[in-house]
C-alpha cells in the first residue's frame, strides 16, 4: 500500500470532528533554501504528515518534535504541499499548507518598442513634406492627380511595360505632365526634388533595379495621397 494511501486511510478512520491547531511557515523561498514549517497543537495530540510535490516521491523533508515541526529543502521548482492530520481524543483536524519553491510572478512585459519607419513610410512621409513645402494651395486635387501618374508607371514596372529604369523615368515625366495640365509648372520644383533623390541613390548603387524605382514611387504616391 502506498504513502499516499496509508495517509487517507488514517485520517478516514478517525471521528471528523475539527479541533483548533495553527500551522506556520513561509508561503515562498527560493530553490535549495530552507523552510521550517511549525505546528502548534495541544501536547497530547498526535500528527501524521504527507508532502506532494512536482516530483513523483517527495522525500526531502523531516518531521522533528512529535511532528510539531517539518524541516524542507529542495532544489526543484515547484509548488509543494504539506498536509497534516492532527487528532486528540475525538477531536481531528487537518491543515494543509501550500509552499511555493522558486515560484516567481512572471515579470511584466515590457511595452514593444516603437516600430522604426520602414522605407516605404519615409518615402510617403517625404513626399508628402516635400509637396507641401514646394508647392503652395490649392494642391490637394493636383496631388492626387500626380499620384496617380506614379501609380500607373510603377504597375507598369510590375506589367513588364519597361526594360531599364531611364524608359520608365521618362514615362513619369511624360504621364505626371499631361495629367497636371497647366499646373506642371507649378509642380516643377517637386518634380526636381524627386530626380535629385532618384539620381543621388542611383550613383550610390542604392537604386539598380525596377522593382525598386516601383516601390519607392508608390510610396511617393501614398504620400502625395496624403496632401492636404
Amino acid at each position: 500500500m502506498g504513502s499516499r494511501t496509508v495517509f487517507a486511510a488514517a485520517i478516514t478512520a478517525l471521528p471528523a470532528v475539527v479541533a483548533a491547531a495553527e500551522l506556520v511557515g513561509p508561503e515562498k523561498i527560493e530553490p535549495g533554501d530552507l523552510a521550517i514549517l511549525r505546528l502548534d497543537i495541544p501536547e497530547n495530540a498526535q500528527v501524521a504528515w504527507q508532502a506532494f510535490g512536482p516530483e513523483k516521491t517527495v522525500t526531502n523533508w523531516v518531521a522533528l518534535e512529535r511532528g510539531r515541526v517539518v524541516v524542507f529543502a529542495s532544489r526543484t521548482s515547484g509548488v509543494y504541499h504539506f498536509a497534516c492530520a492532527i487528532w486528540y481524543g475525538q477531536l481531528i483536524q487537518m491543515l494543509v499548507h501550500r509552499l511555493g519553491n522558486g515560484e516567481r510572478q512572471p515579470e511584466p512585459k515590457p511595452p514593444d518598442p516603437p516600430r522604426p519607419p520602414q522605407p516605404h513610410q519615409a518615402w510617403a512621409e517625404w513626399a508628402r513634406e516635400k509637396a507641401i513645402a514646394l508647392v503652395g494651395p490649392p494642391r490637394q486635387k493636383e496631388a492626387l492627380l500626380l499620384a496617380a501618374s506614379f501609380e500607373k508607371i510603377a504597375a507598369g514596372i510590375k506589367a513588364g511595360q519597361f526594360s531599364t529604369p531611364r524608359q520608365a523615368r521618362e514615362a513619369l515625366r511624360t504621364t505626371s505632365r499631361a495629367a497636371l495640365g497647366e499646373a506642371a509648372l507649378r509642380w516643377g520644383r517637386f518634380s526636381d526634388a524627386v530626380d535629385a533623390q532618384m539620381d543621388g541613390l542611383s550613383a550610390k548603387g542604392q537604386l539598380t533595379t525596377l522593382d525598386q524605382y516601383a516601390e519607392i514611387w508608390m510610396a511617393i504616391a501614398a504620400g502625395l495621397e496624403t496632401v492636404p
